[in-house]
């Protein structure tokens, strides 16, 4: 796939995004991590999801959470 961004108007453009989403022909399951702060410390915590929908993934967090980051990663098919 190939994606140019034109500007004919002379209008500045600092930083063009451009979002796709597309079925795959996989089964991958995929990893979901999150990192994030409470008052109680730092914590970090994964859950494998399968192709199949799975079970809810509940995280238990204290007061005044901020997420650092969220990773997702595939996995290959078993």
């Amino acid at each position: 796939m190939r994606v140019r961004f034109h500007n004919d108007r002379g209008v500045p453009i600092a930083r063009p995004e451009l979002h796709v989403v597309y079925k795959t022909t996989g089964r991958d399951s995929t990893r979901v991590t999150f990192d994030w702060t409470d008052d109680a410390g730092a914590h970090r915590e994964s859950h494998d999801f399968g192709a199949e929908k799975g079970p809810a993934w509940e995280l238990k967090t204290g007061k005044n959470v901020v997420t650092r980051w969220v990773e997702y990663a595939p996995l290959p098919a078993r």
